[in-house]
């Protein structure tokens, strides 16, 4: 047997294991998507609670306590996200939590915001930047064009169709 013969065995291995990466990635990519969708749903949640928290008419103690434990448990999630990078995250999950239990979140200096204030707007706004910044990591990691995903580092030179 010569070695051209091999070239069609050769082909069809290469073929599957080509196939095979590209669904164990598409897998990987669906459930991290997952993941990141019931984390902005939480971030969502714990964004309305604050608002409606800030905007009572007295302090609801029960309120405050699962504010503190939603936003504990946003942050717990997010650090179960293997493509997500800590660092990166770590200074809009902190503008989240201030926004929401800086300012108006103790008995003795509570006061009921209206919803145009200063506060209420810092904490949409704090809400938006880290989901932009979860959807930012997302989008760098998983790209929207082929291949879908990152290549690691050292196979960067068979990116030769972007």
């Amino acid at each position: 047997m010569k070695w051209v013969d091999s070239i069609p065995w050769i082909i069809a291995i290469s073929g599957w294991f080509a196939a095979h990466a590209f669904s164990e990635a598409r897998e990987r990519r669906k459930d991290v998507k997952s993941q990141i969708e019931k984390i902005i749903e939480k971030l969502s949640a714990t964004e309305k609670l604050g608002i409606t928290f800030h905007t009572n008419e007295r302090r609801e103690p029960s309120q405050a306590r699962d504010l503190a434990s939603d936003i504990q448990k946003l942050e717990r999630s997010l650090n179960r996200v293997q493509i997500l990078d800590p660092q990166s995250l770590k200074y809009p999950i902190i503008a989240f939590r201030k926004s929401i239990t800086l300012n108006n979140f103790d008995a003795g200096d509570f006061v009921k915001q209206a919803e145009t204030s200063n506060l209420i707007q810092e904490i949409s706004n704090s809400a938006f930047d880290l989901e932009d910044e979860i959807d930012g990591q997302y989008q760098e990691h998983y790209p929207s064009s082929f291949p879908y995903f990152k290549w690691p580092g050292f196979l960067n030179f068979l990116i030769f169709w972007r």
